[in-house]
């Protein structure tokens, strides 16, 4: 069986390509989707599993587990990953990808960044429900060490966005709120992606996020579209592109309103291959790499490691 590992700004996933091999294969290994992610995101120490799987509505499905087995209704940078995949794979530059609750148009972008091929998603079903309930729930259990103004978005899957002044709060209070409104007493039943944003300048912001299923990580992409989507309603600035960078890089985003809180989000970053790994089944869970054939991407990984390094420059860190 083949695997491939790529990421975009930093976030990492393991492609499994079921149009390669029989689903069988999953009785041979005797595990299911769920299984097959924690294992191979434990092995390679990646944040998630991106399935290639038939589409009965699209060119392509993507199906995504998270390091921990729960399954995602969307990641942005595991969309721009799965599009460059499939679109090498069957030499085209423009592909529509069936996710659990949308479908989404990925395309090539050869003027990005001089370092890396770009990638563009269009996510046309950004909500932005303001405050709520549950961002009050959230506001409120903190009231007494943080005043953090929070408002709830969603991009198939759940976010949560602060605009704040100055720094963004370090890992312990990251993950202080994060794993609260993620755990038993959240008001927030199904779990929510908190995201951090500072502005950097009237195009720029620096985001940080605590993903569900996860943790904290050095990208999220729809939790970039939330935050983005916030800060452009605040500063009207929309259809003109926003640089959005975070510990993994940068992203471009042009967001524009199509009705009372709704927009959709023009959204360019890199898909960038580490490597690629031919591994026999029979030692899947021996963790026995011997007899495996792996192939490093070393050109792609030094155009990245150009890429965030002048990502840096741009924001001083």
């Amino acid at each position: 069986m083949k695997f491939y590992k790529m990421q975009g700004t930093g976030n990492s996933f393991v492609i499994v390509d079921e149009e390669q091999f029989p689903v069988s294969l999953y009785e041979q290994l005797n595990v299911d989707r769920k299984q097959l992610a924690v294992k191979l995101c434990d092995f390679f120490k990646t944040d998630g599993v991106l399935h290639v799987m038939p589409s009965a509505e699209a060119e392509s499905m993507m199906r995504i587990f998270n390091a921990d087995g729960s399954e995602a209704l969307m990641c942005g940078n595991g969309l721009r990953c799965f599009g460059r995949y499939v679109m090498d794979k069957r030499a085209v530059d423009t592909l529509s990808v069936e996710t659990l609750q949308a479908t989404y148009t990925v395309k090539r972008d050869p003027n990005f960044s001089e370092y890396l091929q770009g990638v563009e998603i269009l996510l046309n079903n950004v909500v932005a429900y303001g405050k709520t309930a549950k961002t009050e729930r959230l506001e409120a259990k903190f009231k007494d060490q943080y005043d953090y103004d929070y408002e709830f978005f969603t991009v198939s899957n759940p976010h949560v966005v602060t605009l704040i002044d100055g720094h963004i709060p370090d890992d312990e209070t990251l993950k202080a709120i994060g794993e609260f409104a993620n755990g038993a007493e959240s008001p927030f039943e199904d779990g929510v992606n908190v995201n951090f944003a500072t502005k950097l300048s009237q195009s720029s912001i620096y985001v940080r996020t605590f993903e569900r299923g996860v943790g904290i990580t050095k990208s999220c992409g729809t939790g970039m579209t939330s935050s983005v989507t916030r800060f452009a309603e605040q500063t009207e600035c929309f259809n003109r592109w926003i640089d959005i960078y975070n510990d993994g890089g940068m992203i471009r985003c042009l967001v524009a309103p199509f009705g009372e809180g709704h927009y959709q989000v023009k959204f360019i970053g890199n898909a960038t291959y580490e490597w690629s790994i031919e591994w026999p089944v029979e030692m899947f869970f021996t963790g026995d790499l011997s007899q495996a054939e792996c192939i490093q991407e070393l050109e792609e990984s030094e155009g990245y490691a150009k890429f965030l390094a002048w990502t840096k420059e741009q924001i001083n860190l």
